[in-house]
Order: structure tokens, then sequence, then C-alpha cells
């Protein structure tokens, strides 16, 4: 494990520093994606930079991503389905509950076929640049309470459900008792043998 400082958006790091995965000859998906599992453990989502990603890496691996080696992976990655992933806006609500800053993307690993086949739709049709919040939206929140309130006075229990038991179970008793003397009636007698 190799130890990496916190590296600025867009930095690039001398090959003196670390070697980086071109000059090795290495591919960057493989450590991208364990990373990326990793992290969604824990909240069923990763939410990360693209300079945390490459720190993580570095860490991993002992190779320096490029600046622009993450950001396309993930791009090729959310274009065959493997992931999704979103930006998150800055001021928006992580999977923890912590505020997050700038650069922030919510990725999530397909978990199998179904999903995978979704996330590749999905990457297809969808705006870059629109990014995520995930705050609560109040006036949708209000509304939601109110349809709430208004199903819940609608089927809302009787006053006293016990004292209806009760009474319903009486019925049903005198009503039985009513039906087996008519049948009691009703039955032809059987000759003793």
């Amino acid at each position: 494990m190799t130890d990496v400082r916190k590296l600025r958006p867009r930095e690039i790091v001398p090959r003196t520093e670390h070697p980086n995965f071109r000059d090795s000859g290495k591919l960057v998906t493989g450590p991208l994606l364990n990373v990326l599992g990793s992290l969604q453990k824990r909240h069923g989502e990763a939410f990360a930079s693209e300079g945390g990603l490459r720190k993580m890496i570095c860490e991993d691996t002992g190779h320096m991503p490029g600046v622009d080696t993450v950001a396309t992976a993930l791009e090729r990655l959310e274009a065959e389905g493997l992931i999704a992933q979103e930006w998150l806006m800055a001021g928006g609500i992580k999977p923890d509950g912590s505020q997050c800053g700038r650069g922030t993307r919510l990725i999530r690993l397909a978990a199998n076929r179904r999903e995978r086949f979704a996330f590749a739709a999905r990457a297809r049709s969808r705006n870059r640049r629109e990014g995520i919040t995930r705050r609560i939206d109040h006036h949708a929140l209000r509304t939601l309470t109110q349809a709430r309130a208004s199903i819940t006075s609608q089927v809302a229990p009787p006053p006293n459900p016990q004292q209806d038991f009760e009474r319903a179970r009486n019925e049903a008793l005198a009503m039985a008792a009513e039906l087996a003397e008519q049948w009691s009636r009703e039955r032809p007698k059987k000759p003793p043998d």
C-alpha cells in the first residue's frame, strides 16, 4: 500500500512521484472497479471525486492514473452498462448524509445482467450536464403528506374496535344457532335399526 498525498482537482502528478499506467502498459479498469466495489459495500452506492478515485487507485496499485484516465474509464464503463453515474451538485446530500462539495460523482455498480442493460440504455439517453442534489423537495413532501392524510381519514379504524368485534361475534353466533335449529327441524329423523 503506497502512501499518496491528497490530489487537487485535475492535478498532474509527475512520473518521479508515482509511475503512471500508460508507461507501465497497465489498464485502470480492473483497479477502478475494485475501488468502486469496496466503496459501494457500505451504502450501496459509491461517491467520490476523480481526484479521490485516482488517489485510492494509486494506493492500491502503486501506479497513478492520468488526469483524464479515470474520467474516460468511467464513461466507457457507463456506456457498457457496468456502472451508472450521476454528478452530485455542490451542497447536495451524499448517501452517508453528509454534504458534498464540487466534483463528486455518485456511482453504482450493476449487480446483475438486467441492471447492466438498464444502465446501458440510461447512459445512451441521459443528459450528461444534469446534476442531482438528493435534497428533500419540500413541495413534493407536502403534497405527499396531504394525500396520505386524506387517505387515512377515509380508512380510519372505528372508535371502539373491541366493541364492534364483540357485536359482530354475537351476531354471527346468533345466526349460527338459528341455522343449526332450522337444520335440526328440517332433517328427517332416522328410524332406529
